[in-house]
């Protein structure tokens, strides 16, 4: 249904219950739309250009107003009219490119602070006043190089991801004619995963004794081999007399699964205060889970120099022996596939003291 948009009409639209996004085409300037989701409201301009359709980013609302979105939206119309592609940026550097290819792809993220910082921190400072005739497979050797130099080593992947979206994005626009991201990338080793010791684990386990809630994280980190973020989001529906119940959508493995609570994983969960109808350790203002800095905790504690990460291969390293935990249970615990158990549990598995 077409509407004659408003200043006022925007600024209320919602999304109805029950939907992702609703798409509502302005009256008043031919191809312009307001797409309203459940976090953002986002203009979009559609046209066509040699026989194909296509839908155009203008931005979010209230960044972009109603009155500069027409603006916009006629501007990319005019270019289409001279079989121009609006899209296409006017770009001469790879900074250029990415501020285009950062305008489109920004809105499709929950977190782009995340990839932003990578480009800042990694690939702009070495490549951002290159121009992009100059783009090659060398460019990347010459920045693996310089990543690993970096102390950045096997964690390539999101640098990498990056750099390949962004060549889509101008092959695409037919800004560069030949790929610079090879399809296969050698990515270096890194060290070999580390195991912190059962004496480290047992001083963990015992500073976190009095250090409140960070305190109580950690511990279960090292008793329940869970992620950072799962164990600072539990919820007090998730804990059991006997096991924590994982939903699928809070599962890296994308499956439901109900993990037994050791003794001494239950006796840790026991001594938390019920301060908060939902989350076990909520943040100060009430409303979230903790937004707590656990690496910092950890350089303060027997754990300094291993990450919190690391604990998960303690337990693979130290429960099979000293608990009689089958690799089968561990892989699970670890949440991994049924189909990679054993493949990604030696990943884990390394020799080791006993932990009793």
């Amino acid at each position: 249904m077409l509407v004659k948009l408003s200043d006022g009409y925007v600024r209320a639209a919602v999304c109805p219950p029950g939907s992702t996004q609703i798409e509502v085409p302005d009256d008043a300037a031919p191809g312009l739309a307001l797409i309203v989701g459940t976090r953002a409201k986002t203009w979009f301009v559609r046209f066509r250009l040699h026989g194909k359709r296509h839908r155009y980013a203008l931005g979010r609302y209230p960044a972009i107003g109603l009155a500069e979105a027409r603006a916009l939206a006629a501007a990319a119309l005019l270019k289409v009219d001279r079989g121009e592609d609006p899209r296409a940026p006017v770009v001469s550097t790879v900074a250029d490119a990415w501020d285009a290819f950062w305008a489109v792809k920004a809105l499709t993220l929950k977190h782009p602070d995340h990839d932003l910082s990578c480009w800042r921190n990694h690939i702009e400072p070495h490549v951002g006043t290159l121009p992009l005739d100059s783009l090659s497979p060398l460019v990347i050797d010459t920045l693996q190089v310089k990543w690993a130099a970096a102390g950045l080593g096997p964690g390539q992947s999101r640098p990498l991801r990056l750099l390949t979206g962004l060549q889509g994005f101008l092959m695409d626009r037919d800004l560069i004619a030949k790929r610079f991201v090879p399809r296969r990338v050698a990515r270096p080793a890194g060290r070999p995963l580390p195991v912190p010791p059962v004496a480290v684990v047992r001083a963990l386990l015992a500073w976190c004794e009095g250090q409140g809630a960070p305190g109580a994280q950690l511990a279960l980190l090292a008793l329940l081999a869970a992620r950072a973020d799962m164990v600072q989001a539990l919820r007090w529906d998730e804990v059991h007399d006997d096991h924590l119940s994982w939903s699928a959508d809070r599962m890296k493995g994308a499956r439901d699964f109900d993990q037994p609570l050791s003794t001494a994983a239950k006796a840790w969960l026991d001594r938390v205060p019920k301060v908060h109808p939902v989350y076990v350790f909520p943040a100060r203002h009430g409303r979230t889970e903790a937004q707590i800095d656990l690496s910092k905790w950890t350089g303060k504690s027997p754990l300094a120099g291993y990450r919190t990460h690391d604990l998960r291969a303690a337990f693979a390293t130290h429960t099979q022996e000293a608990l009689g935990v089958s690799p089968s249970v561990i892989a699970a615990t670890l949440d991994h596939s049924p189909a990679s158990m054993l493949g990604v549990t030696s990943r884990y598995l390394k020799p080791g003291p006993r932990l009793m």
